[in-house]
């Protein structure tokens, strides 16, 4: 059932892009993906495994729910040990889960303002109050508003060693942005977590 519901995704987003005139070649790349395959068994140690050697992957990680999947599961086997090795290498070292918001745009406005927003990421990395962050993951993703405007935002998984000031990073990224925007401090968000003991991987892959 899960597998037809991203097939189904994948068309519908297929006939869009067709609607769109987007390139007829990724058009039919996207409805053409995991359609057909040959079907095996991998023996390993807990057992039989099933697999499919598809004849057709599309690629398109932004636009295909399997290859989303795939592409999560590739940086969580790249990112989660190295963050883990890096957290137990010395003793007080956390690591953070952080949300960062801007208010939404019109529009027309999306490319432009996700290039100020990770210029603007780099600015406050920079910052004193941000001095104890020794690395950074960083996702953006924009997902569309019932009122027809993109909702920017920045997932990080951060590497501290040291006081974090939680207070003070929020003010930072307030004060470092708002002059971008006509309107209240109501349109930002920062969200804090300590995921120093928590999931790690479900982290990741958030």
């Amino acid at each position: 059932k899960r597998y037809e519901d991203r097939r189904r995704i994948e068309a519908a987003i297929a006939d869009k892009l067709e609607r769109e005139n987007f390139d007829d070649e990724l058009v039919e790349s996207l409805r053409s993906c995991r359609k057909h395959g040959d079907l095996g068994a991998l023996q390993e140690e807990g057992g039989t495994r099933k697999i499919i050697m598809w004849h057709h992957k599309c690629g398109q990680n932004r636009f295909c729910p399997d290859e989303a999947r795939e592409e999560q599961m590739r940086l969580a086997e790249r990112y989660v040990p190295a963050i883990e090795s890096w957290h137990k290498a010395r003793r007080g070292r956390q690591v953070q889960y952080v949300v960062l918001t801007w208010p939404n745009v019109p529009a027309g406005e999306l490319a432009e303002m996700k290039r100020k927003m990770f210029k603007h990421l780099a600015r406050w990395l920079k910052l004193k109050c941000c001095r104890a962050v020794k690395g950074c993951l960083a996702v953006q993703e924009d997902p569309l508003g019932r009122d027809g405007r993109w909702n920017l935002h920045i997932n990080l998984i951060l590497l501290v060693e040291g006081f974090f000031d939680w207070s003070a990073a929020r003010a930072a990224w307030f004060q470092a942005t708002r002059h971008l925007f006509d309107q209240e401090l109501r349109g930002f968000q920062v969200y804090f977590r300590d995921i120093t003991r928590g999931n790690l991987a479900r982290a990741v892959l958030e």
